[in-house]
């Protein structure tokens, strides 16, 4: 949610519901597939920017304190 875009390997982006490679960040595979997205993430540019703006919007859909509270909540049984 910092604005910085995100390039890991597929695992990297696993519980981040509706995740789609290229609109929200940037998968890699590979050691070449890390420097590809890297360089192009450091390129900028439209695209770039509207990956940023994209994974903002995601992770502030998915992951708001209230949401993760009540996740948590409801898989604890408080009992006395």
């Amino acid at each position: 949610a910092a604005g910085t875009i995100v390039v890991g390997d597929a695992t990297a982006y696993n519980g981040i519901l509706g995740f789609r490679d290229g609109l929200h960040g940037y998968v890699a595979n590979s050691p070449e597939d890390f420097v590809n997205e890297i360089v192009t993430a450091l390129q900028g540019g439209s695209s770039v920017d509207l990956v940023q703006q994209n994974a903002r919007e995601i992770i502030s859909k998915n992951f708001r304190w209230g949401q993760c509270a009540e996740t948590v909540l409801s898989k604890i049984s408080l009992k006395n």
